[in-house]
Protein backbone atom coordinates (compact mmCIF):
# COMPACT_ATOMS: atom_id res chain seq x y z
CA UNK A 1 0.00 0.00 0.00
CA UNK A 2 1.63 3.09 -0.95
CA UNK A 3 0.79 6.74 1.24
CA UNK A 4 -1.82 8.33 -0.89
CA UNK A 5 -3.91 5.31 -0.80
CA UNK A 6 -3.50 4.69 3.22
CA UNK A 7 -4.90 8.46 2.87
CA UNK A 8 -7.77 7.77 0.82
CA UNK A 9 -8.33 4.65 2.93
CA UNK A 10 -7.88 5.36 6.82
CA UNK A 11 -10.61 5.25 9.26
CA UNK A 12 -11.56 6.29 12.78
CA UNK A 13 -12.19 3.84 15.22
CA UNK A 14 -14.29 5.06 18.17
CA UNK A 15 -15.58 1.53 19.60
CA UNK A 16 -12.88 -0.73 20.89
CA UNK A 17 -12.28 -4.58 21.19
CA UNK A 18 -12.16 -5.40 25.25
CA UNK A 19 -8.48 -7.13 25.08
CA UNK A 20 -4.97 -5.96 25.55
CA UNK A 21 -2.83 -4.66 22.64
CA UNK A 22 0.22 -6.27 22.49
CA UNK A 23 3.24 -4.38 23.72
CA UNK A 24 5.63 -5.13 20.45
CA UNK A 25 2.53 -3.54 18.33
CA UNK A 26 2.25 -0.53 20.80
CA UNK A 27 6.13 -0.08 20.04
CA UNK A 28 6.21 -0.36 16.57
CA UNK A 29 3.16 2.47 16.42
CA UNK A 30 5.41 4.80 19.17
CA UNK A 31 8.41 3.95 17.00
CA UNK A 32 6.95 4.97 13.59
CA UNK A 33 5.54 8.43 15.54
CA UNK A 34 8.88 8.86 16.48
CA UNK A 35 10.69 8.25 13.08
CA UNK A 36 8.36 11.33 11.85
CA UNK A 37 10.99 14.12 10.18
CA UNK A 38 10.74 17.83 11.59
CA UNK A 39 12.29 20.69 11.33
CA UNK A 40 15.93 20.97 11.82
CA UNK A 41 16.05 17.77 13.36
CA UNK A 42 14.75 18.58 16.73
CA UNK A 43 11.63 16.15 17.58
CA UNK A 44 9.81 18.15 20.22
CA UNK A 45 7.65 15.35 21.25
CA UNK A 46 7.11 12.76 24.12
CA UNK A 47 5.14 9.67 23.66
CA UNK A 48 3.44 8.36 27.07
CA UNK A 49 1.95 4.64 26.27
CA UNK A 50 -1.21 4.75 28.80
CA UNK A 51 -2.66 1.45 29.51
CA UNK A 52 -4.25 1.82 32.98
CA UNK A 53 -8.40 2.21 32.83
CA UNK A 54 -8.27 4.66 35.45
CA UNK A 55 -6.01 7.05 34.11
CA UNK A 56 -7.38 6.84 30.46
CA UNK A 57 -10.50 7.89 31.70
CA UNK A 58 -9.17 10.66 33.59
CA UNK A 59 -7.71 11.80 30.24
CA UNK A 60 -10.73 11.18 28.41
CA UNK A 61 -12.86 13.43 31.23
CA UNK A 62 -10.59 16.03 30.26
CA UNK A 63 -11.23 16.67 26.40
CA UNK A 64 -14.03 17.97 24.60
CA UNK A 65 -13.86 14.96 21.39
CA UNK A 66 -12.34 12.31 23.14
CA UNK A 67 -14.99 10.31 25.65
CA UNK A 68 -14.31 7.57 23.48
CA UNK A 69 -10.23 7.27 25.32
CA UNK A 70 -11.78 5.36 28.12
CA UNK A 71 -13.24 2.73 26.17
CA UNK A 72 -9.80 2.11 24.52
CA UNK A 73 -7.36 -0.76 25.27
CA UNK A 74 -4.42 1.80 25.11
CA UNK A 75 -3.82 5.52 24.55
CA UNK A 76 -0.63 7.54 23.44
CA UNK A 77 -0.60 10.74 24.11
CA UNK A 78 2.09 12.77 22.39
CA UNK A 79 3.29 15.78 24.18
CA UNK A 80 5.29 18.63 22.40
CA UNK A 81 7.58 20.87 23.52
CA UNK A 82 7.70 24.39 22.34
CA UNK A 83 9.79 25.39 19.51
CA UNK A 84 11.03 27.72 17.11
Amino acid sequence: MDALEALRTRRSCRKFAAREVARDLVEKVVDAGRLASTARNEQPWEFVVVTDKTVRRTIAGMTDYGPFIADAPVCIAVLAKDTK
